[in-house]
């Protein structure tokens, strides 16, 4: 049962592999597919096995191309319910894997990463977890992150900060997260069509 006090929001964060995933990634990957085909093909071929050659071949390709695609098609599901954070991967919009969830009031401290905090945290983590659009993130002021208290470890997890969010960490953590005004929330395009059918 959802009550009106409930909060909930949800984003979806598309991973952007840069360079790596344009260009370095499948040059790597179709050197050693060529590779491998070629050692396929001459010792299956000394053993006079060219048909099983041929298939090997054509299996090593499309597991080298399912690889691919779910390198460079990586999504991010993050949902805030109350004060439950949790986060989830998507690949090839097929493969759903949850990678975290805890709670805000579990965070030691939520905030920037410009914050002299982060590195500190970031020191006794057992690990990081970054579910931001690139694979190597920038210090600033729009990339947060939260310092969890695990069952006997600490982890991070570090994300882009939306103005939405920040009504959650306050309510449920207020004493642990980065003190700043009350962002302003921009209206969704759903409200924003709706105000244009008014005008007109």
């Amino acid at each position: 049962m959802i009550f009106q006090s409930d909060m909930a929001y949800e984003d979806i964060v598309k991973r952007d592999n840069g360079k790596m995933g344009r260009i370095v990634f499948p040059l790597v990957v179709t050197l050693a597919l060529i590779f491998f085909i070629i050692i396929f093909l001459y010792l299956f071929t000394i053993l006079d096995l060219f048909y099983i050659a041929g298939m090997a071949s054509l299996g090593l390709c499309y597991l080298v191309y399912y690889k691919f695609k779910s390198f460079n098609n990586t999504e991010f599901e993050i949902e805030f319910i109350n004060e439950y954070f949790s986060v989830a991967k998507v690949q090839r919009q097929k493969k759903r894997t949850e990678l975290a969830e805890f709670s805000f009031r579990d965070c030691d401290y939520i905030g920037p990463t410009t914050e002299s905090k982060f590195a500190e945290c970031l020191e006794n983590a057992a690990f990081k977890l970054n579910i931001t659009s690139h694979r190597n993130y920038e210090i600033s002021d729009k990339i947060w992150f939260c310092s969890v208290k695990g069952e006997g470890y600490n982890y991070i997890v570090i994300f882009e900060f939306k103005n939405p969010m920040y009504k959650f960490f306050r309510r449920f953590n207020p004493r642990n997260v980065y003190a700043m005004p009350m962002p302003k929330e921009e209206p969704d395009e759903f409200e924003l069509n709706d105000e244009d059918n008014e005008e007109e």
